[in-house]
């Protein structure tokens, strides 16, 4: 009878860390498919932003337009060329801190920002690189890299 019980102990201790792994890799599984649905929900949420270089008599401005749904709270944009510059004052060079980035946000879809733009006119380049910077609800933020096509020389 003791034989019997000892048997039966080791069996059911057998069966106990059976089901302990098996639970531990159900708990793995669960949260490795979390992750890929929650990377999967931003990758949905990612703006959809729009990008392009205007010109004018003399002028240049970068707009910035949000073609997605959701409104975002900010929206930077970071010129990656020391060549191309945020100015407020046309056609002058821009000196100082911070002229390649500008505030573009909040932004409201559809609706179009503009912010003066310098280009150097011995400096002709097809188009510049961008770094955007957004900022969404509940404090999500996404990082984009655009090329922006420049415009022939604007008329003075």
């Amino acid at each position: 009878m003791t034989l019997t019980t000892l048997i039966i102990s080791i069996v059911a201790a057998l069966f106990a860390g059976a089901s302990a792994l098996y639970a531990r890799r159900q708990a793995q599984s669960a949260l490795a498919a979390a992750r890929i649905e929650e990377d999967r929900r931003l990758d949905e949420l990612i703006p959809l932003i729009t990008c392009t270089m205007e010109a004018g008599p003399g002028t240049y401005a970068i707009a910035v337009t949000l073609e997605s749904q959701r409104p975002l709270t900010s929206c930077q944009v970071l010129i990656l060329d020391d060549r191309v510059a945020f100015t407020e004052f046309f056609p002058k060079r821009p000196s100082g801190p911070d002229v390649s980035l500008a505030e573009f946000g909040p932004l409201e879809p559809g609706i179009v920002v503009r912010r003066p733009a310098f280009v150097s006119p011995s400096y002709r380049p097809s188009a510049v690189r961008c770094s955007i910077g957004c900022k969404g609800a509940r404090g999500r933020r996404w990082t984009l890299t655009k090329m922006i096509d420049i415009p022939s020389q604007p008329p003075h």
